[in-house]
């Protein structure tokens, strides 16, 4: 029983699709948690990418989480949430962490009976958002705080059995080739040969929001389009990209798009599951994840944010997820997938 709590709006109050907020949620679980309090979510809108009335809580069950669809009405004292501000507890963030943000103690916040946050800084991955020495418990018991529903872990498991893939591929296309045009996949040409040096010549699975199939031909390997598998469940698309998430977070190899919150939401799942053996691996003609640029920000540091090229905060906040998700305490992340104690 809780007898103070977080008023939480997720990122576009509930409105984003299923893997912001997704995202959006867990800032306000771990924030919940650390302030000792329940956590009431606000969604006034349903999940984008859909055809249905899904919201979050139809596809995943949550511990502890109170959600009410209607706008934020409570009067209570409000937690900073800007986009670039990190959180912390007692323990102050280095400069390396803070990559020129302001911090939050949220520990100063025990005592109050009420918070609130606001929709427009809730949108991160959750590995940049919070320095928190304890974070692998913390972060372990976040995953153990909600699961998919039993009808979509189900039906992956019986693909998976049926199939026995052991590659998957994510390709976003679509809303992308206007959105995120940086970040889309045009031809195959130039990745042919990280293909084949990952998957040699077995099947792959292809988890892809592009309807027109021949963009694949050039790729020599057996595929199979998980949207075309699933087309027998007479599935709503979000939940065909719940079973894709769940099939790219099990399936031995997997390769991303860089950008895609999607393929974000499956490197932190396999992540979370294998947190020294797994690496994340993006297709070469997205921009390159070892391009160091010393002169936009530092050139070394033990965080993998202080090491790679970017051009601005989204590429930090949410355009990829962090080995630091789930590296234990004082491990570090080099660029060639190493960790160091």
């Amino acid at each position: 029983m809780y007898y103070k709590y977080l008023h939480y709006e997720p990122w576009c109050y509930g409105g984003g699709g299923f893997s912001n907020t997704l995202m959006s949620i867990q800032l306000g679980m771990i924030i919940a948690s650390l302030t000792e309090r329940g956590l009431i979510v606000y969604q006034k809108n349903k999940l984008h990418h859909q055809r249905g009335e899904f919201r979050i809580q139809d596809l995943i069950d949550f511990q502890d989480v109170t959600f009410i669809n209607e706008p934020m009405k409570a009067d209570c004292d409000f937690l900073p949430c800007e986009q670039f501000i990190c959180y912390y507890f007692e323990n102050a963030p280095n400069k390396e962490f803070l990559l020129n943000r302001s911090a939050v103690n949220l520990a100063d916040y025990l005592e109050y009976n009420e918070l609130k946050n606001s929709a427009h800084g809730s949108l991160s991955y959750f590995s940049f958002k919070f320095y928190l020495e304890n974070k692998d418990r913390i972060f372990k018991n976040l995953y153990k705080s909600f699961s998919f529903k039993n009808k979509y872990t189900d039906i992956a498991e019986e693909i998976i059995s049926k199939f026995a893939p052991v590659n998957s591929m994510h390709i976003r296309r679509g809303d992308f080739l206007h959105q995120q045009p940086k970040n889309v996949i045009h031809s195959f040409e130039d990745n042919l040969e990280l293909i084949f040096y990952n998957f040699a010549y077995d099947p792959i699975f292809v988890l892809t929001n592009e309807q027109d199939k021949s963009f694949f031909k050039k790729i020599p390997n057996e595929l199979f389009f998980v949207d075309q598998i699933l087309e027998k469940y007479n599935l709503d698309p979000i939940e065909i990209g719940v079973i894709s998430i769940l099939l790219g977070s099990k399936i031995e190899n997997f390769i991303g798009n860089a950008g895609s919150t999607f393929t974000g939401i499956i490197h932190q799942m396999r992540k979370m599951n294998n947190p020294i053996g797994e690496s994340f691996k993006y297709l070469h003609d997205q921009y390159d994840l070892c391009n160091i640029d010393g002169s936009n920000f530092y050139s070394q540091g033990q965080y993998t944010w202080n090491k790679l090229k970017r051009s601005d905060y989204n590429d930090c906040l949410w355009q990829k997820e962090w080995p630091e998700v789930a590296l234990p305490y004082g491990y570090s992340f080099d660029l060639q997938n190493q960790f160091k104690n």
